[in-house]
């Protein structure tokens, strides 16, 4: 299992490199420029720049998360519902992680208690991220059950082989940074945040390789409550949430929405299928570089419809009984 994970961690990576150079080369350009600020203005204090640093890195995980775990080819770094998730749970592990780091006050042995005690939590809520990247959310307490039997395996996931990767590939490249700048300009310090990028990627992407093999091993985990609406159809319409029967005169499936979302936009010029999946259809506009109309199939009971620089689309047809 340790095997797989390097093997996943690396090949997801590689599979998806070109998009993941693409979509990473906005935040990328966001953490040089803070780069600069910081080494051209020293009167700025960098604890000024923690909350940018903090916002770009979340974007980062985000994207980063989205495109391992569900191969997005375009991702729309200006509408991702998943960010506002995203932030709201990192300040709460933040958070939760506070009390602990006041460990470090005690005398001797403070310091190596706070660090193993937020490590070890980190081990146990990691679960939270990769699932708001997928639209599962689950919850600190839901990730604390379900990482019971498997702390070795994340212990060695989230810190042993991340933090093995990043010690030898920072090494390596710091040399070469140091190398180059005393070669040829003491400005390439720009290329530390290009480092720490790349370090970045592969360290979520092992966490994403942790997180499928679990949730291939226990997809009860991962399953959501339906409990009184197991007789509703939940359909997301990209910030707005309907519900509708399951025993209405119009069936709700998969097949259902996408011939009603090509009814509804093929009028509107998006006649090109770009994805077309099992569980997630994308049609976009050949005049329109960046517009399009996502669906996927979330459960089989919950559905999302997500558009992008045209008009959202209409469920009235669904509001017929």
């Amino acid at each position: 299992m340790y095997k797989k994970i390097i093997n996943l961690t690396f090949q997801s990576v590689f599979d998806n490199k070109n998009t993941l150079i693409k979509s990473l080369l906005f935040p990328l350009a966001l953490l040089v420029i803070l780069r600069i600020v910081t080494e051209e203005f020293p009167n700025i204090k960098e604890t000024s720049l923690i909350f940018p640093n903090l916002i770009i890195n979340i974007l980062v995980a985000v994207i980063t998360h989205r495109i391992l775990l569900l191969n997005e080819k375009d991702i729309n770094i200006w509408n991702m519902p998943q960010f506002n998730r995203f932030f709201k749970k990192t300040l709460l592990f933040l958070l939760i992680c506070i009390p602990l780091a006041l460990l470090a006050l005690i005398p001797t042995v403070g310091i190596i208690l706070a660090i193993l005690s937020i490590l070890y939590i980190s081990i146990r809520l990691s679960l939270v991220f990769p699932s708001i990247s997928l639209d599962e959310d689950i919850t600190f307490k839901q990730s604390w059950e379900f990482t019971k039997k498997y702390q070795f395996l994340l212990l060695f996931s989230v810190v042993l082989f991340p933090l093995f990767f990043a010690i030898v590939v920072g090494l390596v490249y710091t040399l070469v940074i140091e190398f180059l700048s005393g070669l040829i300009s003491d400005k390439l310090y720009v290329l530390y945040p290009v480092l720490d990028l790349f370090i970045m990627v592969f360290v979520i992407s092992a966490l994403c390789a942790t997180y499928k093999i679990i949730k291939d091993e226990h997809p009860e985990f991962f399953k959501k409550e339906i409990k009184e609406d197991e007789n509703k159809i939940t359909i997301i319409n990209n910030e707005e949430k309907k519900m509708f029967d399951k025993n209405q005169k119009i069936k709700i499936d998969f097949e259902t929405l996408k011939q009603e979302l090509n009814i509804q936009y093929n009028s509107l010029g998006f006649i090109d299928v770009i994805i077309n999946k099992e569980n997630s259809w994308m049609i976009k506009n050949p005049k329109l570089q960046n517009a399009y109309i996502m669906l996927s199939k979330l459960t089989d009971n919950e559905y999302k419809i997500e558009t992008y620089n045209t008009q959202e689309a209409s469920l009235r047809f669904l509001e017929i009984r």
